[in-house]
């Protein structure tokens, strides 16, 4: 009995080990089946890089050219008010190429802004708290000469967009869920891009990341949600280093 209650305490700290090198997965939206789609994991997203940078997923593979982060700040003045406004921009386009032939280019935009105004009248100071969005906006060119975009917009936690081509518009929208838990993050996890109210594709964006495919989707549809998959997984959210520079100036004055 004691040799049992022995190597059953040897065994929890490996069960707790094994369970918290399990790496966390995007929720999926109520009401899909996770068997109903084709998983591909991402291999190389968040490695050091300069300016280029590769990664791969379900047979697709991605050469990605990311250019500087440009910075702007200004106040304006009016008697009693005073508006700031921190603006950053970036720049990327990636070539994807895959199975069949595939090839489609990408160039993306993204851009972060914060504005506060406030009211200063004698010792009496007052703000509005300030508004903080993050933008992307995508445009895809297949080897075909088709065309599809994507314009996704809105606060560090969750944003909204669509994505259009060839006369169909997807909605795509992210989720701070995780798979497995009742508690939500406080940044995204993932994007939903939805036909109607289903999803035909799942884009995780956590670690390394993760690209769910609906099986059987419609062959016409894959270009743009494969090249929208690849903008989501390869965007950073300015509006995240907007709140870390805000955040460290806070500091500063203490």
């Amino acid at each position: 009995m004691k040799k049992m209650l022995r190597f059953a305490l040897f065994l929890l700290p490996a069960a707790a080990f094994t369970l918290g090198c399990t790496s966390a997965q995007v929720a999926f939206p109520s009401g899909a089946d996770k068997a109903g789609f084709d998983k591909s994991a991402v291999k190389g997203r968040g490695g050091f890089s300069f300016f280029t940078e590769k990664i791969s997923f379900g047979g697709y593979s991605v050469k990605l050219t990311r250019g500087w982060t440009s910075s702007e700040s200004s106040s304006s003045f009016i008697p009693f008010v005073k508006d700031d406004k921190s603006e950053k921009e970036q720049k990327y386009s990636f070539t994807i190429k895959g199975p069949d032939g595939f090839e489609a280019q990408g160039k993306c935009r993204a851009y972060g802004k914060a504005e506060t105004t406030g009211v200063k009248i004698m010792k009496l100071s007052l703000t509005d708290g300030g508004s903080l969005v993050g933008s992307l906006d995508a445009s895809f060119m297949g080897s075909d000469g088709k065309k599809s975009d994507l314009a996704l917009a809105g606060s560090i936690e969750a944003k909204t967009g669509t994505l259009k081509g060839n006369g169909i518009t997807f909605d795509v929208k992210s989720t701070s869920s995780v798979e497995g838990s009742k508690w939500v993050r406080q940044d995204i996890t993932g994007y939903y891009i939805c036909e109607g109210d289903k999803a035909i594709a799942v884009v995780d964006v956590m670690s390394d990341g993760a690209v769910y495919i609906q099986k059987g989707i419609k062959k016409e549809y894959i270009p743009a949600v494969i090249s929208a998959a690849t903008a989501l997984l390869t965007y950073k959210d300015l509006a995240k280093d907007i709140r870390q520079e805000q955040e460290n100036q806070k500091n500063k004055k203490k």
